[in-house]
């Protein structure tokens, strides 16, 4: 165990020069609240995830300072700039993290469209997930599977609930409701009738703010979501066929093939390989 001059406490560290390209852990730890918390954080390639316990601190990026507090999930994308931390000196936060990289996350984040260097998230019900990770790498000293699969499990659920905050539009409610439900819509009809508007007036509003159909979209999330299987999960073809809303296997190889140049059995073969074509498709 190491501590920082930043009151953390690091309870994993992985400086591998040969990190799993899907996706690679490097540090985990927690912080522990003090008065006189603060850092800069530099520019880096890594993707961080902060979970507050307790107590409440801000975020300093881009000339504004972000509140955050119990609850509230801390993303921070690989970026260019300085971003600042601190706690509330009358109540001092303590936090949850770990950070990595790989294609996994940056499937992650371009599909629910993350473009920011730090996005805040109040999802009280994945400290869970945060204290499972950081205690598993803890104990164990390495990443191993049931700790990707929670990493991934806790991914899902925290994108999902980024999606369903009060203020997000009619139209962000009806695109996470399409995400969510890929795998059982069966027609723009009946996204249209969830929210009460036409399937013409659907279609519309979707093709002016996104540039695709609503059905173009959900396709296009359904294959995501079966690279990410194929890439992450040892699952069986049919089963990631069904899971991702496609009416076969033989209807799901088809269209995976159409739209990657290679069946779901290579996608996987190429990923476990670590080749360039994989890279290329991803």
């Amino acid at each position: 165990m190491k501590f920082s001059e930043y009151n953390e406490r690091h309870l994993y560290l992985n400086l591998s020069s040969d990190p799993d390209p899907f996706l690679f852990i490097e540090a985990a730890g927690i912080v522990e609240p003090d008065a006189d918390y603060g850092f800069f954080d530099p520019a880096h390639q890594l993707y961080v995830f902060d979970y507050v316990q307790l107590g409440c601190g801000y975020v300093d990026v881009a000339g504004s300072s972000i509140k955050v507090s119990a609850g509230d999930v801390i993303l921070r994308r690989h970026h260019e700039e300085q971003i600042g931390f601190r706690s509330e000196p009358t109540n001092p936060y303590r936090k949850l993290w770990f950070s990595g990289s790989g294609d996994f996350l940056d499937g992650m984040f371009r599909m629910y469209h993350i473009t920011g260097p730090v996005t805040v998230i109040h999802a009280p019900e994945t400290e869970q997930y945060f204290t499972n990770i950081v205690t598993r790498l803890y104990s164990l000293g390495y990443c191993e599977e049931d700790t990707v699969q929670t990493i991934q499990g806790l991914l899902w659920q925290l994108f999902r609930a980024g999606r369903q905050t009060p203020s997000t539009s009619k139209l962000e409610r009806i695109r996470g409701y399409m995400e969510r439900c890929c795998d059982k819509i069966k027609s723009v009809r009946e996204v249209a009738a969830v929210f009460d508007i036409s399937p013409r007036q659907l279609e519309r509003m979707f093709s002016a703010s996104y540039g695709l159909t609503p059905w173009e979209y959900i396709k296009i999330h359904r294959l995501e979501r079966a690279k990410m299987m194929l890439a992450g999960t040892s699952a069986k073809i049919v089963e990631v066929a069904y899971s991702c809303g496609y009416a076969s296997s033989e209807y799901f190889i088809a269209a995976f093939k159409r739209a990657t140049g290679m069946t779901p059995a290579k996608f996987r073969e190429a990923k476990w390989a670590g080749t360039e074509d994989f890279a290329k498709i991803l």
